[in-house]
């Protein structure tokens, strides 16, 4: 029986979800650095007039407002960070989750285990490299088997019952459907 709660991985692969998370901060800090900074420059030659609380201040514009765009720029960036991090960490899974898996299925692939599929959500990142190992995977799965099969039927020609002239010649035709299917294998050596 399946169980009714699965526990979500918000963090398949920490250090790449981590990355991405911090990097999308800088740009954001960089937007605003360089916002102030502009703001600053094109202002640098105005005049304010500010009026709080029957305190009445006539300065330059870029100095007299920096505190209240910082305020603002800090206001904006505490919750514009917790929303740039929920979309970083849904992006970034939307790729490390199909990463861990094809990673997964070609260590299975490694160890022997062939003929495995890939499933993927559907919004997911790398679903035609997902495909393509899953074709790979597939054309594998049916190659090895019929080298198993053939690899049987030599065996069982060898131990039949059949006169030594017809198991030879049977075992001659297996051997080359055998080699044929081998053939379809190429090793490259890259030394």
């Amino acid at each position: 029986m399946k169980p009714k709660y699965k526990r979500r991985h918000y963090f398949i692969d920490g250090k790449f979800q981590g990355q991405h998370v911090f990097n999308s901060y800088v740009l954001a800090l960089i937007v605003i650095v360089l916002f102030v900074g502009l703001f600053s420059f094109f202002t640098s030659d105005a005049l304010t007039i500010v009026y709080t609380r029957s305190d009445l201040q006539l300065e330059r514009t870029p100095l007299i407002l920096l505190k209240k765009i910082l305020l603002i720029a800090w206001i904006l960036l505490i919750p514009g960070g917790i929303w740039i991090t929920l979309r970083t960490i849904l992006v970034s899974h939307r790729m490390a989750g199909p990463l861990f898996k094809l990673e997964k299925t070609m260590d299975e692939m490694r160890q022997g285990k062939i003929g495995a599929k890939i499933y993927l959500r559907q919004k997911d990142h790398c679903k035609d490299l997902a495909e393509k190992i899953n074709a790979l995977n597939t054309i594998y799965a049916e190659k090895i088997s019929d080298i198993s099969l053939l690899a049987q039927q030599i065996e069982d020609s060898a131990h039949g019952t059949e006169t030594p002239e017809a198991k030879l010649q049977r075992i001659e035709e297996l051997s080359k459907n055998l080699q044929q299917s081998i053939r379809f294998f190429t090793v490259v050596n890259d030394q």
